[in-house]
């Protein structure tokens, strides 16, 4: 559902479930099978929750009982929707579709096919205020002009019209393929019941006797409408190809990928994932516009689904990506094949608005041989092979490989950590070098990831991270570190202690569409305040990366969470980063602290004088002894951390007032 680009809390205890829908209503709440003794609690927060929200809050219940009284008391609790298990991804994504679709889909468009304009203008007024787009026709003989522009979802047609009755333009209609399934709804005074039957054989589908109420109207155009996209959608799934473009629903993607991820051993190793990117998005965007922008990935996904081969599938993934699940070619032939693609592509030209523009893609490649055993750690693993292809000239195609020799032992002993929880955190404060500034007496703590490996030794994040990315992994340890600080902040915040908590993140979070919608609805779950958690990324050394940054930081601002930028040295990479990245917090690399000479002093008094004229705030690490400290307050840093402060520990106890002072 993430990769879907749905939202998730994920709970398990059924009063925190009543709490978030009684303070945050969902649009959905999936009940799964264990959680059907308490339908009739849960169905009594739902009630409640509809009776005072605007938008609609749908439940879905799944059972492994399928008999009829289980289904009637879901559908008693204000159950939507019940499906029994077990049953097909597909088949459970295509109803959550459905359930929340009302929300997130376009309006419905009506055309109003009515000589009377007065009569016209009143059925139009009534659907606009219903929110439905509409498009009024007085002249019958121009409709066959006009419908294919509109594109209606629905068509309310007077009977008797001259030049053209209802009927006789609905047989014109229903000949033209695209129409052949539109709802054509009949209006008129007519009283006899045999000229109701002659119109609905003309090909209508409903037939309403005027005057009609206009909330009668609405219920009559809605209901035929939800019924019209509901058999459409069931026809889309039952094909998720689609016809035009050949290529197919994201969701089917996943469930074929992780089919093949369940398979036989000696199928699962064959084949691979591809990460297919638009190299220099951006200004493509800017040069066509964002309906252009839109056309052109479209035709770039067509071009891509004609020239794979029958058994390969491609799909739509993000603003500018497309994944390719290719189920048979080792990776050899993966790599070659990517490179005949991406050189296809370069040849090509599409066009947008009658403009030719040439393109350029990047492939990363995940094979199923590296057996990460999950769709998203593969995803994450191409679209870093992708990403890494930018750092190697005239490179654009990159394969994730698992790198041999003793790491193999340490992705288990990641793996296992996962399963058990055995993960933990210490904490370092981050103290002000000066009081002088409001709000530098907060407490705030750097959250830094430990494990306990087998042979005694506590593992870092710098041991950690790196072979969690090449292993798949880093994504799940992210939000594990993540869920963590968010569980101290709360506590913090229930003792009436507050704290401001560094939270270390991969680049993987800010490529991570899902991530900031994930992270609101915890927060909100939580009632955290935004302003209490800091996200730490690496400083971006390149263009590309630096545009990612950029818009995640966007992203977390608008939550109020904030953003620091780790390892900045005096060079252009870090200048650009802190001229052009809102971030809240910029951290000098610990070998330039380190590093006593006055050519880098003079240099690192610079790099903070720039951060200061654009509102950032400057964090010296590993900070090991007081003439270190004073060093950096005269150049200028705002906070330092390190042994000199305090050894990291487990508690968050450090008196930041009396530092201060």
């Amino acid at each position: 559902m993430e990769l879907s680009g749905y939202e998730l809390s994920l709970l398990d205890h059924v009063d925190e479930v009543v709490e978030m829908i009684g303070t945050f209503p969902p649009h959905l709440l999936v009940v799964d099978a264990h959680f059907l003794g308490e339908l009739d609690r849960l169905g009594e927060a739902l009630k409640s929750a509809r009776a005072r929200t605007s938008h609609r809050v749908a439940m879905l219940a799944m059972s492994d009982q399928a008999d009829l009284d289980v289904r009637l008391r879901a559908m008693r609790a204000g159950a939507d929707a019940f499906i029994p298990l077990p049953t097909q991804t597909g088949d459970v994504m295509a109803r959550i579709a459905e359930l929340t679709e009302s929300d997130q889909t376009d309006p419905y468009r009506i055309m109003i096919v009515e000589d009377d304009r007065s009569q016209a203008m009143f059925a139009e007024s009534i659907l606009r205020k219903a929110g439905m787009q509409t498009m009024m026709v007085t002249d019958p003989l121009a409709v066959l002009n006009d419908i294919d522009a509109f594109n209606p979802d629905l068509i309310l047609m007077d009977l008797y019209m001259p030049g053209c009755s209802g009927m006789e333009l609905t047989a014109i209609i229903r000949e033209r393929e695209a129409f052949v399934s539109t709802p054509i709804v009949f209006l008129s005074g007519e009283s006899d019941a045999d000229k109701h039957f002659e119109a609905l054989n003309a090909g209508g589908d409903d037939f309403l006797s005027k005057p009609i109420r206009p909330k009668h109207l609405i219920s009559a155009v809605t209901n035929r409408l939800r019924r019209a996209r509901h058999i459409r959608r069931r026809a889309q799934n039952q094909n998720p190809r689609d016809p035009i473009t050949g290529m197919y629903e994201r969701a089917h993607v996943l469930d074929r990928i992780n089919a093949k991820l369940a398979a036989e051993e000696a199928v699962a190793q064959r084949g691979g994932l591809l990460f297919v990117d638009l190299d220099d998005a951006t200004n493509l965007r800017e040069q066509v516009g964002l309906i252009g922008f839109d056309r052109l990935l479209g035709q770039i996904g067509a071009f891509l689904a004609t020239h794979l081969d029958a058994s390969e599938l491609v799909t739509r993934f993000g603003d500018t990506s497309f994944i390719v699940l290719s189920p048979e070619r080792g990776a050899a032939d993966l790599a070659t094949g990517s490179r005949d693609l991406v050189d296809r592509v370069a040849r090509e030209r599409f066009d947008v608005d009658g403009q030719n523009y040439r393109v350029a893609l990047r492939v990363g490649i995940c094979p199923f041989s590296a057996n990460l055993g999950d769709a998203g750690a593969m995803l994450t693993s191409a679209e870093r092979a992708m990403s890494d292809t930018r750092r190697v000239e005239d490179n654009s195609v990159g394969v994730f490989m698992v790198k041999p020799s003793g790491d193999a032992a340490l992705v288990e002993n990641l793996r296992a950590a996962l399963r058990s929880d055995s993960f933990h955190l210490v904490f370092q404060p981050i103290a002000a070098l000066a009081s002088d500034d409001e709000g530098e007496t907060d407490e705030q703590f750097q959250a830094l990831l430990r494990l306990h490996g087998d042979d005694g030794k506590v593992l870092t994040a710098s041991h950690i991270v790196p072979i969690a990315e090449q292993a798949g992994l880093i994504d799940e340890i992210d939000r594990w570190v993540l869920g963590r600080c968010l569980m101290v902040l709360s506590e913090r915040a229930r003792q009436g202690r507050p704290v401001r908590l560094f939270a270390s993140q991969s680049l993987a979070a800010a490529r991570d569409p899902s991530r900031v919608g994930w992270l609101r609805q915890q927060l909100e779950t939580r009632r955290i305040a935004g302003s209490r958690l800091v996200l730490e990324l690496r400083l971006p050394q390149d263009r590309a990366d630096r545009e990612v940054v950029a818009s995640f930081a966007a992203a977390v601002h608008q939550i109020g969470v904030g953003l620091c930028l780790a390892g900045a040295v005096p060079n252009e990479a870090a200048e650009a980063a802190i001229q052009h990245l809102t971030v809240d917090f910029i951290k000098i690399a610990p070998e330039c602290v380190a590093d006593r000479s006055l050519h880098m002093r003079d240099e690192l008094r610079r790099l903070v004088h720039m951060a200061h004229d654009h509102g950032r705030r400057v964090i010296a690490p590993r900070i090991e002894d007081a003439q270190s400290a004073a060093t950096l307050w005269t150049i200028g840093v705002d906070f330092i951390q390190g042994n000199f402060v305090q050894h990291e520990a487990q508690s968050l106890d450090y008196d930041f007032s009396a530092a201060t002072g």
